[in-house]
């Protein structure tokens, strides 16, 4: 199901006009995903199997909402920081789900990499237009 989503996502992306850097609905997007990276991180820190899970599974959800919705001509750069979030989105919850705290955590940190990478190439980007 997730690959039928990050397909379309993908699709959809190279077929639409390019993402203004300040979107409202985009920053809601990312605040929500801030707090449930936050969620993530709490349940990390406390061994909270159940909230890391819920907390990646809005994470994956949101993500795939965004990528539907941003109507942004993608570049294989962002697509592959779209692809590679979204895979640790899923590794974290099955970690979560095997109750694998070291997993959770490496897939935590790939998360994150992951973010600010996106992030700082999608700033890159604003300041070369």
């Amino acid at each position: 199901m997730r690959t039928c989503i990050t397909c379309l996502a993908v699709a959809l992306m190279t077929l639409t006009p390019p993402l203004q850097a300040q979107n409202p609905l985009l920053q809601m997007a990312m605040r929500e995903k801030l707090a449930d990276a936050q969620g993530l991180l709490e349940g990390l820190v406390r061994g909270d199997f159940a909230r890391m899970d819920r907390a990646a599974e809005r994470l994956g959800r949101i993500t795939d909402a965004e990528i539907v919705s941003w109507h942004t001509t993608a570049s294989p750069v962002y697509s592959e920081f779209a692809q590679q979030f979204l895979l640790s989105v899923d590794g974290l919850r099955t970690a979560a789900a095997d109750r694998n705290l070291a997993d959770v955590l490496l897939e935590y940190t790939t998360m994150v990499t992951v973010c600010t990478n996106c992030h700082s190439y999608v700033r890159d980007a604003v300041r070369a237009d």
